[in-house]
């Protein structure tokens, strides 16, 4: 089991995500899902198109129409400034706290730290480097929805589902490529947040720690950036189904593909 990466720095400069090696690796996530059968599917189009959430009650359509949902929601929250604007932004970070399956209320405090980060993302969304010491990073399950509801086209969910699929595509990346792994490592060594769904073990090694939890969300975001770029530049069949009816892939259309990925464990079997 290789060593666990360096302590992730404060502040991301974009265009490690652009190196030749990360190109490598982003090429290696989009062959992989779109040649290789992982959890009896391939093809980007199929494992899109199985997107399933809540389990056994709504499917990619109805993901995409929930995500649309949210965003609207979320934008009216940030943009409102009368005396109902703390009781509206309370309201949208618990319904997608409960979309995402926690029960557990969103604090007044904690609340205040989420749309103050927005704002921050907001500001430094296509910025050289991305300083992650002010983001609000704890629960980031579930702050990190709220956070890509506000934008999904540049942030992602990060929980242990699409930490998962991420971790397992950087282990597999790894045996297959080591030396190009070793390049770019410290970025792509994905932990995985904590879940009640015991299963979702990092393959690096017990890791997680809640202090950086922005630089791991930030990191996955701008890789998911580069995915759906790639998907696009290789004009991959787009999905159905856009937030504002948007041609080709997203990071939101990624990122439900890596969250039905991230289930569970399959990155042994996924040669078979």
């Amino acid at each position: 089991m290789p060593a666990p990466p360096a302590t992730p720095p404060a502040k991301i400069v974009t265009s490690d995500f652009r190196s030749l090696a990360m190109k490598a690796f982003v090429q290696y996530i989009v062959r992989t899902i779109e040649h290789e059968r992982i959890r009896s599917r391939w093809g980007w189009q199929e494992h899109f198109e199985a997107y399933e959430w809540p389990r056994g009650r709504a499917g990619c359509r109805e993901g995409i129409a929930a995500r649309t949902r949210f965003h609207d929601a979320v934008t009216r929250a940030r943009e409102s400034s009368d005396r109902d604007a703390a009781r509206l932004k309370s309201e949208v970070c618990n319904a997608i706290a409960g979309w995402g399956g926690i029960n557990a209320p969103v604090s007044e405090s904690d609340v205040g730290r989420i749309f103050s980060t927005i704002e921050i993302l907001s500001s430094c969304r296509d910025a050289d480097s991305i300083d992650c010491q002010n983001i609000f990073g704890r629960r980031i399950a579930t702050a990190s929805k709220v956070y890509y509801l506000s934008d999904p086209w540049a942030w992602t969910i990060y929980d242990s589902r699409v930490a998962y699929a991420l971790n397992q595509f950087s282990f597999a990346f790894r045996n297959e490529n080591a030396a190009v792994f070793d390049r770019i490592r410290d970025h792509i060594t994905f932990a995985v947040p904590v879940s009640k769904a015991i299963g979702r073990k990092s393959l690096f090694g017990n890791m997680w720690n809640d202090r950086y939890a922005p630089q791991w969300f930030v990191r996955a975001s701008l890789l998911l950036r580069e995915v759906a770029s790639a998907l696009n530049a290789q004009s991959f069949p787009a999905p159905r189904y856009a937030i504002d009816d948007g041609e080709g892939w997203a990071l939101y259309h990624v990122e439900m593909v890596l969250f039905m990925l991230g289930e569970r464990r399959w990155v042994e079997q996924h040669h078979a």
